[in-house]
C-alpha cells in the first residue's frame, strides 16, 4: 500500500459546528477535507511533480510520496498537522506501524470537492454513521467504514467518496 504524506491546518470544532451536526463526541478533526483541514502547500515546483502521491486515478498536488520532501516545504508546524494517509486499503490498516506516526481511523473523502462525508457534508448527518465518528472525526472500524462508505455511494447520487486511512505524526 502506498503512503501519501500531507501538512494540513488543525480544526477544532466550536458549540456552533457541533449544534449544527449534532457530533458533540468530536473534539478535533484530523482529516485531508479542504475546506476544514486547509492544506499548508501553497506553493508549487517542478520538482514536486516526482513526488505527487499517486494511488490509480487519483492524484493531487498537495499530496506527496515522500516524507522528508515534504517536510522540507514547511517552514514551521504551529497549528498544523503532518498526516500520512492510504488511499483505498483493501483490509484493516489499523495495526500498520509508520514510524512516529499513530493511525486516528479512516475518513470518507467526496471525490471531487475532498470534503470529508463524516464531518463535512451538511445535510448529510445520518444516525446510521454518526454514532460511530470518533472523538477525531474518524471512523476507528474498517469494516463498518467500507459499510458506510459502500452504502453511501449507492443511496447518495450526488456523493462518491473514496476510503482513506488517516494517521497523524506524533513526535
Amino acid at each position: 500500500m502506498d503512503i501519501g504524506y500531507a501538512v494540513v491546518e488543525r480544526f477544532y470544532p466550536n458549540q456552533d459546528y457541533k449544534a449544527m451536526t449534532g457530533m458533540n463526541q468530536i473534539k478535533e478533526i484530523i482529516s485531508l477535507d479542504y475546506l476544514l483541514c486547509s492544506s499548508c502547500i501553497q506553493q508549487f515546483s517542478e520538482e514536486d511533480d516526482q513526488y505527487i502521491y499517486r494511488s490509480g486515478d487519483f492524484c493531487d498536488y498537495d499530496i506527496f510520496n515522500h516524507l522528508d520532501f515534504l517536510l522540507s516545504k514547511i517552514d514551521n508546524l504551529d497549528h498544523k498537522q503532518i498526516l500520512a494517509v492510504i488511499r483505498e486499503p483493501i483490509k484493516a490498516i489499523n495495526d500498520m506501524k509508520i514510524p512516529n506516526f499513530i493511525f486516528y481511523g479512516y475518513d470518507l473523502i467526496e471525490d471531487y470537492t475532498r470534503r470529508s462525508v463524516l464531518t463535512n457534508c451538511y445535510g448529510l448527518y445520518d444516525p446510521f454513521f454518526s454514532k460511530d465518528i470518533s472523538s477525531f472525526g474518524l471512523i476507528e472500524d474498517y469494516h463498518k467504514a467500507k459499510q458506510i462508505q459502500n452504502w453511501l455511494n449507492k443511496h447518495k447520487d450526488a456523493i462518491y467518496c473514496t476510503l482513506w486511512g488517516v494517521f497523524r505524526m506524533e513526535t
